[in-house]
């Protein structure tokens, strides 16, 4: 409803119980509106709580991503450090059983 359609209602009101009736339809409105308020201030917490909670689940996702790239790695080391020490045990024992038949 436009301000001019308003104005002309209100002006056509002639008893009481008509303005009580107006005044509950404004109240009503107006209460309807604060609530309407309060729902668009939680939606709008929780838009801005969602957005948040993606951001951090995104740089959670991204650390994760780079731990186990830091745990390949460090894997792969592990596998070299294993292939050496096993080529130093190998060759230790080799020598230790040459050793052994050169006494013998």
């Amino acid at each position: 409803m436009s301000k001019e359609t308003i104005k002309q209602t209100i002006d056509q009101i002639k008893t009481t119980d008509s303005m009580k009736a107006v005044k509950v339809a404004f109240d009503l409105s107006e209460s309807n509106q604060d609530s309407i308020t309060k729902v668009m201030q939680v939606v709008s917490t929780m838009d801005n709580n969602m957005k948040l909670l993606a951001t951090k689940v995104l740089k959670l996702e991204r650390a994760w991503d780079l731990l186990e790239a830091d745990l390949t790695k460090l894997d792969k080391r592990l596998e070299l450090v294993e292939d050496g020490l096993e080529r130093v045990v190998k060759k230790q024992v080799e020598d230790y059983e040459r050793s052994q038949n050169r006494e013998v």
